[in-house]
């Protein structure tokens, strides 16, 4: 007896296993849904976990402290990745721009490419975001129009409404 419950109870685990959650990619479509409303009303936040500089230094990073914001025709980027105050006040720098040839692309497997120009008095930069379907993480270029640098972030993107950011003091 004791054996019939063991199989039995052994089946059904695996059964669970392999059938996974259906759910899943009806929430992640769903998810994916809202997060494109979001980058089509030019309302939405990428929090960055991990940035990469010109010379290919890698470093995590808080979300909280790194971020590109679109809200509207504006746009502020935000890289904190020194210990300490720095001139933003959060370990780094902290620029605001209007917008400008804001651009989404879908391709046929249906990722976003999302791209724009950020124009202020402390920054001119191009930037693009690549969203791969049904997901949220996202992997952004950050190119300055002036000099050769980029920074490379990847992160999270969401509607601006979920964001928990702290924006230090922007540059002018």
């Amino acid at each position: 007896m004791k054996k019939l419950i063991l199989i039995l109870v052994a089946s059904l685990m695996a059964g669970v296993a392999m059938a996974g959650n259906p759910k899943a990619g009806a929430v992640d479509s769903l998810r994916f849904e809202i997060i494109k409303k979001a980058v089509e009303s030019r309302n939405f936040i990428v929090e960055a976990d991990r940035a990469s500089f010109n010379r290919g230094r890698s470093v995590n990073v808080s979300s909280v402290t790194n971020f590109i914001s679109v809200k509207d025709e504006s746009a502020v980027i935000q890289i904190s990745t020194l210990p300490g105050s720095g001139i933003n006040g959060v370990g780094g720098i902290t620029v605001e721009g209007s917008l400008s040839g804001y651009e989404i692309r879908t391709s046929k497997r249906g990722a976003m490419y999302i791209s724009f120009d950020v124009m202020g008095p402390a920054v001119s930069a191009n930037v693009t975001i690549s969203l791969p379907k049904n997901g949220e993480r996202v992997s952004v270029r950050i190119n300055g129009n002036f000099n050769t640098s980029e920074i490379a972030l990847n992160g999270t993107i969401m509607p601006t409404f979920e964001s928990k950011v702290f924006q230090g003091t922007t540059i002018y």
